[in-house]
């Protein structure tokens, strides 16, 4: 289950880079640009950011909790 929730953590967050992009009134951009977006915001934002942060706050068990409620939280806000 973890390729799964992986992949599709990284299209919500690529609907979301999408929709930004929309809404900056970007529209003559390539078709993979919002999916490379959601690839890079995710690792980044969804992975690294909360396993460097939650292992600084509060050790090993931060930095495995971090990513899981980052995961949790993109759950709730992509409504899977």
């Amino acid at each position: 289950m973890i390729p799964v929730f992986f992949i599709v953590a990284i299209v919500s967050v690529g609907s979301w880079c999408e929709d930004a992009l929309r809404w900056l009134g970007v529209r003559a951009r390539p078709r993979w640009l919002p999916g490379v977006l959601g690839a890079v915001g995710y690792v980044s934002l969804g992975l690294a950011g909360p396993a460097y942060l939650g292992g600084r706050l509060m050790g090993w068990p931060g930095a495995i909790l971090g990513p899981v409620l980052a995961l949790g939280a993109i759950a709730v806000l992509g409504r899977w």
